[in-house]
């Protein structure tokens, strides 16, 4: 649930926005996009990791300098496995209630509605095996299932989040289309129909090339430009949601999710009384104890992030973010 009265568009676009230049990741964001694969990987897998500093708690912008690009592949390569069994499975059963309605119009509207829940469900899968740095957090249905019994009403809000945003984005690129591409179409027809020759069919083709490549190379850049941002405001939507099943507690990949939903917020967080100083049963016994310290059991552990550990089944602690992360 979204703290306060503030929504999660407002939130993801605070954390967004709040450096200088926000812009140019997402600029280079979309020039990659122009690579096949690894692009798409790479900006992907930066997607997920800015989100996964999000669901810890961790309150930062897009990184613009010194990106480790190999682990934002690797990034992406892991949530693209990660999601990829439940998206075959998604269309196999789409394409199999198609074909047994004979393509009854109210399955399809309910198949697209569905492919809209289906769409964020997909991103808390990607960014659960980002948490974990392993692949198999984003199959275990019975977490994700625990996650949106406890707040459905947020997996709601930002679903109907991505329809808005994507229909705003949708109308600005087709008013761009216009501006863009409707002179130069209309110009190429006006040169076929005045002339009807071949000669003139080879010029528009011709001048096809040479006058709407350019722009449409432009409304490409600007349509892969307004893809990142959308996909940024909503992973980092779903890391804000995902933050208040108090991440940093989280155990192995299969463990329930901790008891408490949310962390506690600064305006819950009430004074301690001051504790009386006790007096020593014996000689022997030291007479002041350290408020918090911790018992002879822990006494060997760091306070530094630990790497994920491998529990004796075989799975994984989620990974906290330390310096060697490709966005830390």
């Amino acid at each position: 649930m979204a703290d306060g009265n503030e929504g999660y568009y407002s939130r993801s676009w605070k954390l967004l926005s709040r450096d200088k230049g926000w812009y140019k990741p997402l600029l280079v964001m979309a020039v990659a996009l122009f690579v096949p694969i690894v692009g798409a990987l790479g900006v992907l897998g930066y997607e997920l990791e800015w989100a996964r500093l999000t669901a810890w708690g961790v309150d930062s912008s897009p990184k613009q300098k010194n990106v480790q690009v190999g682990k934002c592949i690797k990034a992406g390569w892991r949530g693209f496995v990660s999601t990829i069994g439940w998206v075959i499975v998604f269309a196999l059963i789409g394409a199999m209630l198609t074909d047994v309605t004979n393509g009854n119009s109210l399955v399809t509207i309910l198949i697209d509605v569905a492919g809209i829940l289906f769409a964020i469900i997909m991103r808390i899968c990607a960014l659960r095996a980002t948490v974990y740095q392993n692949f198999t957090a984003g199959y275990r249905a019975d977490r994700i299932t625990d996650m949106l019994k406890r707040d459905g009403s947020g997996f709601f809000r930002i679903a109907g989040l991505s329809v808005v945003i994507q229909l705003i984005t949708g109308l600005i690129l087709f008013v761009l289309a216009l501006v863009l591409l409707a002179p130069v179409v209309f110009s190429i027809i006006g040169i076929v129909a005045y002339s009807g020759t071949t000669e003139a069919l080879a010029y528009a083709i011709v001048r096809a090339f040479t006058d709407v490549a350019p722009w449409a190379v432009l409304l490409l850049f600007a349509a892969n430009f307004l893809g990142v941002f959308t996909d940024m405001i909503l992973v980092t939507a779903v890391g804000l949601w995902m933050r208040q099943f108090n991440v940093p507690a989280w155990g192995a990949s299969g463990d329930p999710l901790p008891v408490t939903p949310e962390l506690p917020t600064p305006d819950e967080c009430l004074p301690v009384d001051p504790v009386t100083p006790q007096v020593p049963q014996s000689e022997g016994e030291a007479a002041e104890t350290p408020v918090g310290s911790k018992s002879e059991g822990s006494a060997g552990e760091s306070d530094e992030p630990q790497e994920s550990s491998t529990q004796p089944d075989g799975s994984q602690e989620p990974t906290r973010p330390e310096g060697d992360d490709p966005l830390a």
